[in-house]
C-alpha cells in the first residue's frame, strides 16, 4: 500500500469516527433527556450565524486546498507536500462539519427543543456524508 492509499484509509477511519460521534451525541441526549426550557432566541440565532460562518470557511478551504492538491496527486502520487495539504484540507473540513453537531449538543443542553437543535445534527451528518475523503487513485499498471 503506497502513501496515498494509506492516507486515504486513515482519513476515512477518522471520518467514520467523526460521523459515529455525531450519532453518539444524539444518543447521549436521548439517554440524559436534558430539560427543555425557555431559551432566548438570540442564542440559537448567534449559534446559527457561527455555524454558517464555519461552513463557509470550510467550503473556501476545501476549494483552495483540495482541488489543486488532488490534481497534483493524480499526476504525481508521491508528492509529499500535496499529500499533506490534501490531508489537512480534509481534516479541517470534517472537523468543522462535526463542530456543527457540537453546537446542536450545546443548544440541547441549554434547553432548546429538537426543532431548534435537530437541524444542527442533520446539517453535520449531511456535510460529513458529502465531504467523505476521496481521491482518484492512479491506476496500478
Amino acid at each position: 500500500m503506497n502513501k496515498l492509499q494509506t492516507a486515504l484509509r486513515d482519513l476515512r477511519i477518522i471520518h467514520g469516527v467523526m460521523l459515529v460521534s455525531v450519532l453518539l451525541y444524539m444518543l447521549v441526549i436521548f439517554q440524559i433527556h436534558p430539560s427543555e426550557g425557555h431559551l432566548s432566541p438570540v442564542i440559537p440565532e448567534a449559534i446559527t450565524v457561527c455555524c454558517a460562518a464555519e461552513i463557509a470557511v470550510a467550503l473556501v478551504l476545501r476549494a483552495r486546498l483540495l482541488a489543486p492538491c488532488m490534481e497534483t496527486l493524480r499526476s504525481n502520487p508521491d508528492d509529499a507536500q500535496a499529500l499533506g495539504r490534501w490531508r489537512e484540507g480534509n481534516l479541517v473540513s470534517i472537523t468543522l462539519a462535526q463542530s456543527v453537531a457540537l453546537f446542536g449538543l450545546v443548544l440541547k443542553f441549554l434547553g432548546a427543543s429538537w426543532f431548534v437543535g435537530g437541524p444542527f445534527f442533520a446539517t453535520a451528518i449531511f456535510l460529513l456524508l458529502i465531504w467523505t475523503p476521496r481521491i482518484d487513485l492512479p491506476s496500478q499498471t
